[in-house]
């Protein structure tokens, strides 16, 4: 028969028992089953690639959505902020304004009972 060659040599041992021909029909169904596997494989690995790259898509988007949230919720953040500083500016002019008010009263009272306890003198 002659010496096989190195795919030969993968094939089970009685493929060497029959003739030549069908030796190398056998190593053509061998090789041709290898592709095939070889395939198949490369078909899950591409499929993988495939889910991984959706996979990245839809975490793309979701993150683009959260950022843009975030983006929204920082503005409103500084919008309530600047309200709470405005509200808290104009809480310390109306306390300023009562403290003031109140003293002018205060004085007014103190310069009326001052005023009477003069002329009662």
């Amino acid at each position: 028969m002659g010496e096989p060659s190195s795919l030969l040599l993968q094939l089970p041992s009685n493929a060497y028992h029959v003739s030549l021909a069908a030796s190398h029909i056998c190593q053509w169904l061998f090789a041709l089953r290898s592709y095939g596997e070889a395939e198949a494989r490369l078909a899950v690995t591409a499929s993988d690639k495939d889910n991984s790259c959706l996979v990245l898509a839809a975490a793309k988007a979701v993150f683009g959505k959260r950022r843009l949230a975030l983006e929204t919720a920082r503005s409103a953040l500084q919008l309530a902020d600047r309200r709470v500083t405005s509200c808290r500016d104009k809480f310390d002019q109306i306390q300023q304004e009562v403290k003031v008010g109140y003293l002018q009263k205060r004085v007014h009272f103190l310069h009326l009972s001052l005023t009477k306890s003069l002329s009662v003198a």
